[in-house]
């Protein structure tokens, strides 16, 4: 009862990133892996079937490492081949201690997919325990057979005075695993034709074993509902030698596989290969127990082996089918990896130092690659005190690292001011945009230094096109800021055809006529009596103005002479 109750603790377990699939079960759960609910549903026939469906959903992206167990009896039949495979990709990690690693980004919805081969084992009684020397027991995947008087009784109703303890199964005896939804709540049940010790006689049997833990559940009469099956065993009487042949049947041209033999009732046998087509050669192991193939064709072949123990020999076949070699998709990024930096302390104003910093891209395919450019690395401030955290990201994928930077004893350089200077137009016409490609604009430190800044780094403010007159324009960086002046003039009458001689248009300088710039400074420029300095042709359209109102005034005083006389 015990063990009921804690199922559902033995069937998975975490170890900080790492989750572990101890058990197969259909279910639905959810475990906390390194602070990340993920979600994990099982869909299978375990122990009756060998397919698993694994559903994972994190509640976000998790990178952690799935541990899925490989049970130690795929490893005592013929066919040994696990397949695994995560969104239909295989995957080809071999086993470590029982289980397959797989480390990967996970995300909602993603499928992991396990097969299990699940063969028919006789298995071989230990023949240290005298009482069950030359006995075997029926075994399917996790499950122990037993071979009760219920149900064989009904099948052997003609042997007289029956007993299931007096069957003899043949170690080459032909049975058959099938799945029957009506006897015992729903079972694998293994029958076939095997032996009986009849008095001394063989004679021909049939079989019906059923799994050990359902077994007392039908009288001897074989009707279920009752507990009063008189006879039942596990380990039955053998005879004779078998040879059985498992491994890869499906392979593409160009791969690789391995094929066993798995013999019982033969003392050191010796064996014997053989192929009959042209799909598949045999590449290694031609007189052992285990051989290595190599698809070279389109098409099916048969291999043989034969075991050899004195005068005994046992022969299997098995069929192996060899596809075209579809072209694999290209592996896609799953993650990245660091190895260093191992320098993570700095002093305030010290650059990061990646020089020792490696970048490793490992793809779906459990392919990796060191990265030596096209990554990013952001989030490191010389300046700032504290822990940061450094981000290097490629292909949009990203992993940290942390470092820390510590005050600086010796005092930082700060922002003293900012220097203007360069040759900037500062005369405009109502309606012109500011145009500042001439202006530099330099920060001064309080160590001396200066750095030439791009025209991003700093702000302009203060200049409006459509307002005629003096205008402050000011320049802002890191708070501190310089200014020059500009003057806009009120809009001019369109200029005559310029293409006229003798004629200029406003972008054309007349000869003589002062220049539209000057060099700014780091504050408004001012002449020596300490006025603004004025730019531009103001003082041309004086003298006319002065002339014309002259003029004016001496009309006036004639014609106010005239009406007094």
């Amino acid at each position: 009862m015990r063990t009921i109750a804690k199922l559902s603790e033995y069937m998975y377990t975490v170890h900080g990133d790492k989750l572990f699939v101890n058990m197969y079960i259909g279910s639905e759960g959810n475990v906390n892996i390194d602070g990340t609910n993920v979600g994990l549903t099982q869909e299978t026939e375990y122990p009756w079937d060998g397919a698993v469906k694994l559903t994972v959903s994190p509640d976000e992206e998790k990178e952690f490492t799935m541990n899925i167990r490989i049970p130690g009896w795929t490893q005592e039949q013929a066919n040994k081949e696990v397949s695994i495979s995560v969104n239909g990709e295989a995957v080809t990690t071999e086993a470590e201690n029982g289980y397959v690693a797989i480390t990967r980004t996970w995300n909602e919805g993603d499928v992991v997919r396990i097969d299990m081969p699940m063969e028919i084992r006789m298995t071989e009684a230990d023949p240290n325990v005298e009482a069950n020397q030359g006995r075997i027991a029926l075994q399917r995947g996790p499950i122990v057979y037993s071979i009760e008087m219920a149900g064989n009784a009904q099948l052997n109703s003609d042997i007289a005075n029956f007993s299931p303890l007096n069957f003899v199964i043949p170690r080459d005896a032909e049975l058959t695993a099938t799945y029957n939804a009506d006897l015992l709540n729903g079972v694998v049940e293994i029958t076939g034709d095997v032996k009986y010790n009849n008095n001394g006689e063989i004679i021909d049997a049939k079989l019906q074993a059923i799994p050990y833990y359902a077994w007392n559940n039908r009288g001897n009469d074989g009707v279920e509902g009752q507990n009063n099956c008189s006879q039942m065993l596990i380990w039955t009487n053998t005879t004779g030698a078998s040879v059985k042949l498992g491994g890869d049947s499906q392979l593409a041209i160009g791969e690789e596989g391995t094929l066993n033999a798995l013999t019982a009732g033969l003392d050191n046998p010796t064996y014997a290969w053989s192929v009959d087509g042209d799909a598949v050669e045999i590449t290694a192991g031609a007189d052992t127990e285990t051989v290595t193939i190599s698809a070279v064709a389109e098409g099916e072949a048969t291999v043989t082996v034969t075991a050899t123990s004195g005068d005994t020999s046992k022969t299997a076949t098995l069929t192996v089918t060899v596809t075209k070699d579809e072209p694999k998709p290209e592996p896609t990024l799953d993650r990245i990896e660091l190895t260093g930096p191992s320098k993570t302390e700095y002093v305030q104003g010290e650059e990061l130092d990646l020089s020792d910093l490696g970048v490793i891209a490992v793809y779906n395919d459990g392919t990796t690659e060191e990265i030596t450019e096209g990554y990013e690395v952001t989030g490191y401030d010389p300046n700032a005190v504290g822990e940061q955290t450094i981000t290097v990201t490629y292909q949009g994928k990203s992993v940290a690292f942390t470092v820390t930077v510590k005050a600086s004893e010796e005092p930082q350089a700060t922002l003293d001011k900012i220097e203007l200077g360069g040759d900037v137009k500062t005369t405009y016409t109502q309606g012109e945009e500011l145009d500042l490609s001439g202006l530099t604009v330099t920060a001064v430190y309080s160590d001396g230094s200066k750095v030439e800044l791009k025209a991003g780094d700093y702000t302009v403010s203060g200049y409006d096109p459509n307002t005629a007159g003096e205008q402050t324009v000011t320049v802002t960086y890191g708070g501190k800021t310089a200014a020059f002046t500009v003057t806009v003039e009120e809009g001019k009458e369109p200029a005559e055809d310029p293409s006229k001689p003798g004629q200029t248009t406003d972008d054309q300088t007349k000869p003589g006529q002062p220049s539209d710039t000057q060099k700014p400074s780091d504050s408004q420029g001012t002449d020596s009596d300490g006025s603004a300095v004025k730019t531009g042709d103001t003082t041309n359209l004086f003298l006319p103005a002065a002339g014309m109102l002259m003029a004016a005034a001496l009309l006036f005083a004639v014609w106010r002479r005239k009406t007094e006389k």
